[in-house]
């Protein structure tokens, strides 16, 4: 995330994003490295990077989700939410009681990778977002 950030900013994205993000008029979906962004660019968590281990710790594993049926968590040197008390952040699916997917006004996060999976039900909820 160190790295896209400090892209974005060489190449003058990253005050645009900021604006646009303060203003609502993008909606961002930010994925691992992308959650972290997404808590940089003001969505009200805290992030423990690579809480899960390096990257011979990643795995895969089914998650708990009642909007999303079936899906899959891949964990690839995943942070974790810190999610703090009375957020207004809606937990959208969880690896056994840890928050991976998150909602809150216009940004969606997740943990994991779900562009790996072959479940797009996700993006279709982003996109209707």
């Amino acid at each position: 995330s160190t790295t896209i950030i400090k892209l974005l900013k060489k190449f003058k994205i990253w005050e645009i994003l900021v604006e646009k993000t303060k203003n609502k008029s993008l909606n961002i979906f930010g994925t691992c490295a992308g959650a972290i962004i997404s808590q940089q660019l003001g969505m009200p968590i805290e992030i423990e990077r690579n809480a899960y281990g390096a990257q011979q710790c990643s795995f895969i594993e089914p998650l708990n989700s009642e909007i999303f049926k079936n899906l899959t968590g891949i964990f690839i040197r995943a942070p974790k939410f810190k999610i703090p008390k009375n957020s207004k952040i809606k937990i959208l699916a969880k690896h056994q009681t840890t928050p991976v997917l998150i909602e809150y006004q216009n940004f969606l996060s997740a943990t994991f990778h779900p562009e790996i999976s072959k479940n797009y039900e996700i993006y279709e909820y982003f996109l209707k977002k």
